[in-house]
């Protein structure tokens, strides 16, 4: 593995998945190990490493795609992060009504910015028809 945080990998469904290291006892170690691994305080430089679970899977090049497509699945992946808080929002995604407008109703105090990053990646990678994009 890329990562000191995880031990070794599993398969699972055919697909490779990293165990995360440390006592399954330890909770807090546990969370400790995980949050470690998933932190990314890299200056968004565009050389930079891929330092992330699957960086083969962030390599992949985005085709196929307008601006305005890109644009919409970083709409969703934002409003796909309101769930709990604004489950409204939510709902207009899973039923196609959501349109750019409805930004402007999240509460961005509320929501996990890196999760929205997260949600546009795979909204990207649908219209692609590519997800769920796993490697090996």
């Amino acid at each position: 593995m890329d990562s000191e945080f995880f031990d070794d990998e599993a398969e699972i469904g055919g697909v490779k998945m990293p165990i995360l290291a440390g006592d399954m006892n330890d909770p807090e170690e546990l969370m400790k190990n995980l949050a470690e691994a998933m932190k990314d305080e890299a200056p968004l430089d565009r050389n930079r490493p891929y330092q992330c679970q699957q960086p083969r899977r962030h390599q992949v090049l985005v085709e196929g795609l307008t601006m305005r497509d890109v644009a919409d699945c970083f709409a969703r992946g934002i409003l796909l992060c309101t769930g709990i808080d604004q489950p409204e929002l939510y709902d207009k995604v899973m039923d196609g009504t959501c349109c750019h407008d409805d930004l402007y109703k999240v509460d961005f105090e509320k929501i996990d910015p890196v999760a929205a990053l997260q949600n546009a990646g795979c909204e990207i990678e649908k219209m692609m028809g590519i997800y769920p994009n796993v490697i090996d």
